[in-house]
């Protein structure tokens, strides 16, 4: 020690150090305070190892909690209002990914709905898959197999039911 005075004080117990190398008062030993400056009166003795902290200080290895902002209280007419805008600007912005896909320019008329005489013919037709006319096609019918839930559901789906008429 080239300074010659006396060594530092042994750090508190439990490992911790006053915040910022501070000691309790605010001021390190042998400073004195400005005149007119009046001592802090409070100081919080719940820290651990029974150290002062002067409010608004963090010890060090701690990091500051920081409050939430208040949440505003919105009336019910407020929020149907943002519900809305939000609403209008969620469409402006994906009207052109979910809007109609036009091919230059050109709108496509709906599809007429095929009747039921052509799925009724079809089922028909490959219904014995043991002519030798399939032979060949055979494997690509099978393959076909796992499609036909979806294409059963597409033409229930497609079919008017009686409380639709």
């Amino acid at each position: 020690m080239e300074g010659g005075g006396p060594p530092p004080p042994p750090p508190p117990p439990g490992g911790f150090r006053p915040p910022g190398n501070m000691f309790p008062g605010g001021l390190a030993p042998g400073v004195m305070r400005p005149p007119m400056v009046l001592p802090q009166q409070t100081r919080y003795f719940n820290q651990p190892g029974g150290m002062p902290q002067q409010p608004g200080l963090i010890a060090q290895g701690q990091a500051p909690v920081p409050r939430p902002p208040p949440v505003p209280v919105l009336s019910e007419e407020q929020q149907q209002k943002l519900i809305d805008e939000k609403a209008k600007k969620w469409l402006q912005l994906n009207s052109k990914r979910y809007g109609d896909k036009r091919k230059f320019g050109f709108v496509e008329a709906p599809k007429e709905d095929m009747p039921p005489e052509h799925v009724r013919k079809i089922i028909r037709d490959h219904g014995d898959m043991s002519s030798r006319k399939f032979r060949h096609d055979k494997r690509v019918y099978l393959g076909a197999l796992k499609f036909v839930p979806h294409a059963v559901f597409k033409l229930l789906e497609n079919m008017p039911m009686p409380w639709e008429q």
